[in-house]
């Protein structure tokens, strides 16, 4: 039973608002969470002067980006309302750590209640961070069995599952969150673009939520994704539908929601209640572009030491590249010093490129701390990113911690989960959407 939240009454959905206010002598900022519940405050950079409301949030966010110790809101008096998840494809926790924000700004304690994911080394860095009730490392599509139409887009017959640790927690989930893999849908992938196998693991997110019978499901991916040719995100929304949710999506303009990053993602919410409309939450929390500088500033002169702090050893000639773009002021590498196979024309142009300090920085990737895989070195420097950089400008805070609980993550492992991952800034804005659509938050302070 939901006996734990307060549900909201009626189909009307509120829109959520932060707000925030400055301390007097200007060393701390407050977020006013959303209703009546005040959130922390948190020391801002003295040199901060913006006091609008713009200005205020992006002191607030870069002093949260910047924080080596959690930056949490004050629970609530009353411990027993919480927010109970299940988060499948769960990575190293991204779409889970925005939605923890987004639950304690209504005064809501978040338990992860399953984390799934077949990658051993990013589900001990979720772990160590969020601590789930239960981390499943298996294969998801042996947990439920179940057959689809793709006519008449309908399960064939009811799913079932095949694991009795999500049968216990039937009707004990709050969010069914999910992020199934996004390589088989990216534009950037010239293999198996459309027709990847793994494709059809989206439509494992319907039919855990069939099963589960969450009040809530976020399901986020590339783009692209709706131009599956099996249909996969068309085929979601029925079956959703079918199974008495409001459903809606769109496509988040990262960088308009705080975000270092021209980073887009497409984003289905569905709902039992009221709907959401995600169109206007991200105009209600839309903000100025945030540069590459405004994220990672900080850490250019930072002394190398462990991995996340280390760039990529570099060849000689991607060295002489970055070199030469830093001396020559330049941004894009011309033709004449790019490897044989980009002498003729190309239109990767952002490859072996410089990232420019005053704008957001290109979609982050996997292969950051490879000049040749994008526009990765360093604005002022003659090498890549680090992973740190890397994870700044992916909305990560420096207190999230890439290290697991039994697992110690290779440089390698650690820029697939930071490249992999969708900015907490999406399930944090989000979440407040679909959580404002649901429950009442809780007052007090």
């Amino acid at each position: 039973m939901h006996s734990d939240l307060e549900e909201s009454s009626g189909a009307s959905a509120w829109l959520p608002e932060e707000q925030f206010t400055a301390t007097a002598d200007g060393r701390f900022v407050r977020r006013i969470a959303i209703g009546e519940w005040t959130g922390p405050a948190i020391a801002i950079d003295a040199r901060w002067r913006d006091s609008s409301t713009d200005g205020l949030r992006a002191a607030w966010d870069q002093a949260w980006l910047r924080s080596t110790t959690e930056v949490s809101s004050p629970r609530p008096a009353k411990m027993a309302r919480c927010l109970r998840v299940v988060d499948l494809f769960a990575g190293c926790g991204a779409m889970s750590l925005g939605l923890k924000m987004a639950a304690e700004a209504i005064g809501y304690r978040f338990v992860p209640r399953i984390a799934a994911d077949f990658d051993a080394a990013a589900l001990s860095v979720y772990d160590r961070n969020l601590s789930p009730e239960l981390a499943l490392g298996e294969d998801l599509s042996a947990a439920v069995r179940f057959e689809i139409d793709p006519t008449r887009k309908a399960f064939i017959r009811p799913p079932r599952f095949m694991d009795d640790r999500f049968e216990k927690i039937v009707d004990e989930v709050d969010v069914l969150l999910g992020g199934p893999p996004c390589q088989g849908h990216s534009d950037l992938n010239n293999h198996s673009r459309r027709a990847d196998p793994k494709n059809s693991l989206y439509l494992l997110l319907p039919a855990f939520a069939y099963l589960l019978r969450p009040r809530i499901v976020i399901i986020e991916n590339v783009p692209a994704v709706v131009h599956d040719r099996a249909n996969v995100v068309a085929t979601t929304i029925a079956l959703l539908r079918k199974a008495g949710y409001h459903v809606t999506t769109s496509i988040a303009p990262m960088s308009e929601l705080g975000v270092a990053q021209r980073r887009r993602r497409h984003v289905l919410v569905a709902t039992r209640t009221a709907s959401v409309d995600l169109d206007a939450i991200w105009k209600r929390f839309a903000t100025r572009p945030r540069s590459v500088r405004w994220a990672v500033a900080d850490l250019s002169r930072r002394k190398r030491g462990g991995v996340l702090d280390t760039p990529s050893v570099q060849s000689t000639e991607n060295q002489a590249r970055l070199r030469w773009l830093l001396d020559n002021d330049e941004y894009d590498l011309p033709n004449s010093l790019r490897p044989r196979c980009h002498l003729s024309d190309h239109s990767y142009k952002s490859m072996y490129g410089r990232i420019r300090w005053d704008e957001p920085a290109q979609t982050i990737t996997s292969g950051f701390g490879s000049p040749g895989q994008g526009r990765y070195g360093h604005p002022t420097h003659a090498r890549t990113i680090t992973p740190h950089e890397a994870a700044r400008l992916q909305y990560f805070p420096d207190f999230f911690h890439f290290e697991g609980t039994t697992l110690t993550p290779k440089r390698t492992q650690i820029a697939l989960m930071i490249g992999n991952a969708v900015p907490p800034k999406l399930t944090y804005v989000v979440g407040l959407a679909a959580l404002a659509a649901i429950y009442r938050p809780v007052s007090g302070t």
